[in-house]
């Protein structure tokens, strides 16, 4: 059945990407992306996701290092500190307004030029035109793959790549956060999201669903980077995922 449903999703993808193909605006656009010469070669990069773990973590470590946070992120106490190079956004909840657009203000304001890693459909949405014209900085990303559950996690996985970073780390992505929000428990370093708190067991449904949807296209990523040379490695203290192989933020 799991098996199945790859070749299924596979082609939605492959439907989905021919007809991307033919928005000339936006892959003009992804053109001038591919264009620049890539940020990352002989370097490293650290991205912080947002699951509880990290409050455990002394990020300190990370200072002057190339960082990439995302979405409530910039909550972080070490935030402004760290001084990140990127911030990843790819939640449709930015568009709806259930994120509010002025954290992009808030985000520039603590580290100013930082860059926005965002997908390339959303250079076009009326909301980001201000942002655009102010001159604040953007990375357009390939819109994510509609049958791809890696999140915004990938998203950041597949920009590193782009960038030909040498080594890409992550922490803060323990995998658990569904089971947090079952038992109504703090899913991310910073509690809970607002917005999850009026879900129904037919919501969880459709979320279980997509969580085995998700560990399926985790390990199938790690299995390409793996057989490609690409080095992912996981500084998450604890958590669920097996995929990758481990390093302590210590060892650094």
């Amino acid at each position: 059945m799991i098996r199945k449903e790859d070749y299924i999703f596979a082609v939605v993808n492959m439907l989905v990407k021919v007809k991307s193909s033919f928005q000339l605006k936006k892959q003009r656009l992804l053109s001038q992306m591919r264009s620049k010469a890539p940020i990352g070669v002989g370097r490293d990069t650290f991205i912080i996701l947002n699951g509880p773990s990290i409050k455990g973590q002394d990020l300190n470590v990370l200072r002057g290092k190339s960082t990439v946070f995302v979405n409530r992120g910039f909550m972080h106490p070490l935030y402004k500190e760290l001084q990140p190079e990127f911030h990843v956004f790819i939640d449709p909840k930015m568009l709806t307004g259930e994120w509010s657009i002025t954290w992009l203000d808030e985000i520039n304001e603590m580290v100013p030029g930082i860059t926005f890693v965002m997908p390339a459909s959303w250079y076009f949405i009326e909301q980001f035109r201000p942002y655009i014209d102010k001159g604040f900085s953007f990375y357009w990303l390939p819109d994510p793959e509609p049958c791809t559950l890696l999140g915004v996690a990938g998203s950041c996985f597949e920009f590193a790549i782009s960038q030909k970073f040498d080594n890409i780390y992550f922490t803060g992505f323990d995998g658990n956060g569904l089971a947090f929000e079952l038992i109504n428990s703090a899913s991310h370093f910073y509690g809970v999201n607002d917005e999850n708190l009026t879900k129904t067991t037919k919501n969880y449904v459709q979320d279980l669903y997509m969580f085995s949807r998700h560990l399926r296209d985790l390990n199938r990523f790690a299995e390409k980077c793996k057989r490609k040379g690409i080095n992912v490695v996981n500084l998450t203290e604890g958590g669920l995922l097996d995929m990758f192989p481990r390093k302590k933020i210590t060892d650094l």
